[in-house]
């Protein structure tokens, strides 16, 4: 019997998973990278919805209850993530990463437990690495005026918010970089950033 396309892609979950000895904090950045060249995702700006359609993954944009950004399931042999009509395109885009996560985080062959909480925040990194790659995000400062705030045309560059971009820099140690130029502060309220806490899209 064919395998559904659920079936299929569990199977190469399996196999790429089935790589890993744990999956954490530490070691999210290689497990992002490792995890695009795997299923050969294009160059930044990594558009979910496509990326996910060529995995066999259907998306699309539903009403859902208060509060729920997006949701997957398993629905007639394929995986679909609803996404709320109310995000954003960029938000949209770094939702559907933090969704691809959650489902791998979910196989059995996910080397390491963990609680609700911390697979959410494992999730929010998982796509700021998948969509703002560090070697892109350096290559495509490096290729703009050292002057002048940057966060717009980064983030369009990299399908993602701006908030999200920023956040990024500031993990990356790029935010308020000299050498890259000034770009604008993060609000207060956002206070220092900590890479296992939650990501603002």
């Amino acid at each position: 019997m064919t395998p559904s396309p659920a079936e299929q892609l569990d199977r190469t979950l399996d196999d790429f998973l089935g790589r890993w000895s744990r999956v954490d904090h530490r070691n999210l950045p290689a497990f992002a990278r490792r995890a695009a060249g795997y299923f050969a995702l294009p160059p930044p700006p990594r558009r979910g919805a496509d990326c996910l359609d060529a995995l066999g993954v259907l998306v699309s944009r539903e009403s859902l209850p208060p509060g729920v950004w997006a949701v997957w399931t398993v629905e007639r042999g394929r995986y679909h993530i609803r996404i709320s009509p109310f995000l954003s395109g960029p938000r949209g885009n770094f939702t559907l990463w933090h969704e691809c996560f959650e489902i791998m985080a979910a196989r059995p062959s996910f080397p390491t437990p963990l609680p609700r909480r911390a697979v959410e925040r494992l999730a929010d990194r998982f796509a700021a690495c998948v969509t703002m790659p560090e070697v892109d995000v350096l290559a495509a400062l490096q290729q703009m005026p050292h002057s002048g705030d940057k966060s717009d045309v980064l983030a369009a560059r990299f399908a993602v918010s701006v908030t999200a971009l920023r956040r990024r820099l500031r993990e990356l140690g790029l935010l308020g970089s000299s050498r890259f130029g000034a770009f604008r502060a993060l609000p207060a309220w956002e206070g220092p950033f900590d890479p296992a806490g939650s990501w603002v899209t």
